[in-house]
C-alpha cells in the first residue's frame, strides 16, 4: 500500500503555518467518520498523478484519509479502493453543502496534477485597513454613483488616501493623487459629474491647488485662481454650474473673496459681502438657488447668515442661533432645509434653516461626539445627512453617525487616537480586541478585518503601556499590569472571553509597565518578560497557565522594558527584541520554554516602544517602526526568518512608536493600530501588511504550488474570508468561484 501523504487545512487559530505534513505510516482497519468540526481537520491526498492522462484511471485507487490536527486518523478508504471521489463528496457535503463540497474536491484533486506556477516574487505590503480617525476633512455626495467621497484630513499625519461610503461601510478607493492635506474644500458639480477640491494645508504648506475626482482617479486641474488657503467654505451652485469658494486663511491672514470655477478657470466674484473670516461653513440650497453661509471666525466666533446668489450677498440672519465656527452644512433637498451640525469647543448640538430661520433639532446625543473639522454631505439616495470625524478637544474623532430628520444614528464608531495601547487576536471570534491606552485609557474595541466596533465602555480600570495575548487553549484574552496614569502601577490579572472581562489574579509577577506578553501554543501557557515596576527595571520571566503566575527565568535578557515579543509557532520559541535598558537596546533573544538564548545583536537599530507580530503563513517574525531617538521614531518594517533580520519596507506607514501590532490567522494578515510619530502627536490610523491581492501565492514564495499554496486556499476557502492573495476573481469574496483561477495558475505536467 502507498503512504498517505498530507494536506493540512489550518484550524483557524492554529498558528504553526499550514505546509504538508510528510508521509504518514498506513493504519487498518476503517473508521466511522465523527461530526468534527472544519477546524479541526487535516485532509490527506495520496499518491500523487504524475500525468494528466492517468487521471481517471488513477482517480479511483488515490488513497486519501482525514486526520484532525492531532493526527488521529478519522476517516480514510479502505483497502479495497472505495472511491477517494465519493468519500470526499461525502464529506466535504458535510463541511460545507454539496456544491462546495464538490468544488473542494476538484481543487484538491486537480491540484495534485500540477506543479509550481512561476509568478513574480512579490513581497507583502502595507496598506490602509480602515477609515481612521481624522479632523479637518472633506466630504462631499456623489449623485451619479450614490456614494459619500471623503479626502484627507488629519490622522496624525497629513492623510492622501481617498474614501467612499455606500451607506454600508467605508471603502477605500485611493491612495494616489493629490499630496496628503487637512482643511481643504470639496463640492460635487452635478454637470460634470465630478468632486472639485482645493487648497488646505499640506506637509509644505498651504496648497492653491485644484484637483477632481471621476470616481477612478485624480486630476490636477489648477494652479492659479485663489491664493493657497486652507478653513474656507465651498458649495456647487446648480443652477449656474459653478463651484463657489469663501473666505479661509491665506499667508496674509483671514480672507474674504469669493471665487468660482467653472470647471476650466477660477474668476474672482467678489470682494465685498461677509467679513474676512475662516472655518465658515456653506450649503447650496437649491429651493431657493443661493448659497447659505454661516458662522466663521472674524476676530470674533460669527453667527451671521449670509445668503450668495451670483451676483450679490445678502445678510439674511445675525439671531437665533450661537456663534461658532468649525461647524459643518448640508442641504437636505427632501425636506428643504440647510442642516448643521457641531463647532469649535465641542458642539453636539444640531440646527436647520428653512431660508428664513434656524431652528434648534437637537442638543446632546449620548455616544455622539461633539466635534469641529468633521465631514457632512447630504445622502440623497437614502434620505440622511451622513457625518465623519473632526476633533473633539484634542482628541481626532472616527465616527460616522447619519441623521434622518429627526433622530442621530451612530453607524460606526472607531478607537480614539491611542499611544501604547494593547492588541490580541481572538481567533476563536475572529476579531481584533484592543483595549486601554493613552487618550481613553478605559474601552475595549473590536476589529472583525474592516470595521471597528465598541465592545465594552468600562472594565477593567482604565490602563496603558500593559500587555494582552490571547490563550487559544481556553479563548481568552489575558491582560496584564499597565499604568494608571496617576494613581499607580497594576499588578492584577485580567480576562476576556468575548462579552465580558473578569479578573483572575491580583498575585503574581509585581505592579509594572512597559512588559511584554506573549501565548506559547505548543506548552499552553502566556509567557511575561521584564517591565518598569516600583524598583526599577525588571528582567524576569513569568507563565501564566489561566491560574497561576509561575516565576521561570531570572536571567536571559537585561532588565528592559518597552520591548517587544513575538512567539515563532513553528520554531517553537518566544523571540524578543530591543527595548529601553537605560538606553535603546538592539539584541534579539529567544526563550523556548527552558533558557534564553541571545541569538543577534545586528539587525534593526536600537530601539523601544515598537511592535511585533509573527506571520504564520510566511513563517516569519514582522518588526515595525519604534523610537530610535529620545524624540524620533522609524518607519521600517524588517523580518527575522530565525536567523536573520533583513529590512523590508521603510516610508509606509508613516514612522510611529506606541503602536499595536498583531496578526489575524484567518486573513493571513499583520494589523497594526495607532501609536505617533514622535511625543506630541497620536494616530488613529489601521495599517495591513499583506501579499498582494489575487496572486495564489499565499506563502509569499514567488510561485504558486500545490504543497506551499493549495493547502492554504483550500483551508480559507474552508474558513472564509481568507487572505486578499486568495480571491482570485477580485470580487472582494473568498468563495468557490474563486477555486477555477487558483488552478488556472497551475502550470499542469506534460
Amino acid at each position: 500500500m502507498s503512504p498517505l501523504t498530507s494536506i493540512a487545512v489550518k484550524s483557524r487559530c492554529d498558528n504553526r503555518g499550514l505546509n504538508p505534513a510528510g508521509s504518514v505510516a498506513e493504519t487498518g482497519g476503517a473508521t466511522n467518520m465523527p461530526s468534527y468540526s472544519t477546524h479541526d481537520f487535516g485532509f490527506f491526498i495520496g499518491q500523487p498523478v504524475n500525468r494528466a492522462g492517468d487521471f481517471l484511471r488513477k482517480i479511483a485507487s488515490i488513497r486519501w484519509g482525514v486526520r484532525d490536527m492531532d493526527g488521529r486518523l478519522i476517516m480514510r478508504t479502505n483497502d479495497a479502493g472505495e472511491s477517494s471521489r465519493q468519500r470526499a463528496r461525502q464529506y466535504c457535503s458535510r463541511l460545507r453543502g454539496p456544491f462546495l463540497g464538490a468544488l473542494l474536491l476538484g481543487a484538491l484533486l486537480l491540484g495534485a496534477l500540477c506543479l509550481a506556477s512561476p509568478v513574480s516574487a512579490r513581497e507583502p505590503s502595507w496598506t490602509p485597513g480602515a477609515l481612521s480617525a481624522r479632523g479637518g476633512v472633506s466630504m462631499v455626495y456623489d449623485v451619479n454613483r450614490a456614494v459619500t467621497v471623503l479626502f484627507g484630513g488629519f490622522s496624525g499625519t497629513f492623510n492622501s488616501e481617498t474614501w467612499e461610503w455606500d451607506g454600508v461601510r467605508w471603502l477605500l478607493r485611493s491612495t494616489s493623487g493629490p499630496p496628503g492635506r487637512e482643511y481643504h474644500v470639496m463640492a460635487y458639480d452635478t454637470a460634470r459629474n465630478v468632486t472639485v477640491m482645493f487648497g488646505g494645508m499640506t506637509q509644505n504648506g498651504l496648497s492653491g491647488e485644484t484637483w477632481e475626482w471621476n470616481g477612478d482617479e485624480w486630476t490636477l486641474r489648477a494652479m492659479a485662481g485663489p491664493s493657497p488657503r486652507q478653513y474656507s467654505a465651498m458649495a456647487y451652485d446648480s443652477s449656474r454650474g459653478v463651484t463657489v469658494l469663501f473666505g479661509g486663511e491665506n499667508t496674509a491672514g483671514l480672507n474674504g473673496e469669493t471665487w468660482e470655477w467653472d470647471g476650466n478657470s477660477w474668476t474672482l466674484a467678489s470682494t465685498t459681502g461677509p467679513s474676512a473670516r475662516y472655518l465658515p461653513a456653506m450649503a447650496y440650497d437649491s429651493l431657493r438657488s443661493e448659497c447659505i453661509l454661516f458662522g466663521g471666525y472674524d476676530g470674533a466666533y460669527s453667527r451671521e447668515t449670509w445668503a450668495w446668489n451670483g451676483v450679490d450677498w445678502t445678510l439674511r440672519s445675525s439671531t437665533g442661533i450661537s456663534a461658532r465656527c468649525g461647524h459643518a452644512m448640508a442641504y437636505d433637498s427632501a425636506r428643504g432645509v440647510v442642516v448643521l451640525h457641531g463647532s469649535v469647543g465641542d458642539g453636539t448640538d444640531t440646527w436647520e434653516w428653512n431660508g428664513n430661520t434656524w431652528t434648534l433639532r437637537s442638543d446632546y446625543v449620548w455616544g455622539l461626539w461633539g466635534s469641529y473639522g468633521h465631514g457632512m454631505v447630504y445622502d440623497a439616495a437614502r434620505g440622511v445627512t451622513v457625518i465623519f470625524g473632526g476633533r473633539s478637544g484634542f482628541r481626532l474623532v472616527g465616527q460616522t453617525a447619519e441623521w434622518n430628520g429627526t433622530t442621530w444614528t451612530i453607524r460606526f464608531s472607531g478607537p480614539w487616537v491611542k499611544l501604547e495601547h494593547a492588541m490580541a487576536y481572538d481567533c476563536a471570534r475572529d476579531e481584533i480586541v484592543l483595549y486601554g491606552g493613552t487618550l481613553g485609557r478605559y474601552g475595549t474595541w473590536g476589529f472583525d478585518g474592516t470595521d471597528w466596533s465598541r465592545l465594552l465602555f468600562w472594565n477593567p480600570p482604565g490602563r496603558y503601556r500593559h500587555a494582552m495575548a490571547y490563550d487559544e487553549r481556553r479563548g481568552v484574552v489575558v491582560v496584564f499590569g499597565g499604568d494608571s496614569g496617576g494613581a499607580g502601577l497594576y499588578g492584577d490579572t485580567w480576562e476576556w472571553n468575548g462579552s465580558a472581562w473578569a479578573l483572575r489574579s491580583e498575585t503574581g509577577p509585581s505592579p509594572r509597565y512597559g512588559h511584554a506578553m506573549v501565548y506559547d501554543s505548543q506548552r499552553g501557557v502566556t509567557v511575561l518578560v521584564g517591565g518598569y515596576t516600583n524598583m526599577g527595571l525588571n528582567r524576569r520571566t513569568f507563565e501564566w497557565d489561566g491560574v497561576e503566575w509561575t516565576l521561570r527565568a531570572t536571567d536571559g535578557p537585561s532588565p528592559r522594558y518597552r520591548h517587544a515579543m513575538a512567539y515563532d509557532a513553528a520554531r517553537g520559541v518566544t523571540v524578543l527584541f530591543g527595548g529601553d535598558t537605560g538606553t535603546r537596546n538592539g539584541e534579539t533573544w529567544e526563550w523556548d520554554g527552558g533558557s534564553w538564548t541571545l541569538r543577534a545583536t545586528d539587525g534593526p537599530s536600537p530601539r523601544a516602544a515598537h511592535a511585533m507580530a509573527y506571520d504564520a503563513n510566511r513563517r516569519v517574525t514582522v518588526l515595525y517602526g519604534g523610537l530610535i531617538s529620545t524624540y524620533g521614531a522609524s518607519d521600517e518594517t524588517w523580518e527575522w526568518d530565525g536567523a536573520t533580520w533583513t529590512l523590508r519596507h521603510s516610508g509606509v506607514p508613516y514612522r510611529r512608536w506606541g503602536h499595536a501590532m498583531v496578526y489575524d490567522s484567518r486573513r493571513g494578515n499583520i494589523v497594526v493600530y495607532g501609536g505617533g510619530p514622535d511625543h506630541d502627536h497620536m494616530t488613529g490610523e489601521t495599517w495591513v501588511l499583506q501579499l498582494p491581492c489575487s496572486t495564489g501565492d499565499l506563502d509569499g514564495d514567488g510561485n504558486v504550488t500545490t504543497t506551499g499554496d493549495l493547502p492554504l486556499f483550500v483551508s480559507m476557502l474552508l474558513t472564509p474570508p481568507g487572505a486578499c492573495a486568495a480571491d482570485m476573481n477580485g470580487n472582494g469574496t473568498l468563495d468557490g468561484q474563486d477555486i477555477q483561477p487558483f488552478l488556472a495558475g497551475l502550470t499542469p505536467l506534460p
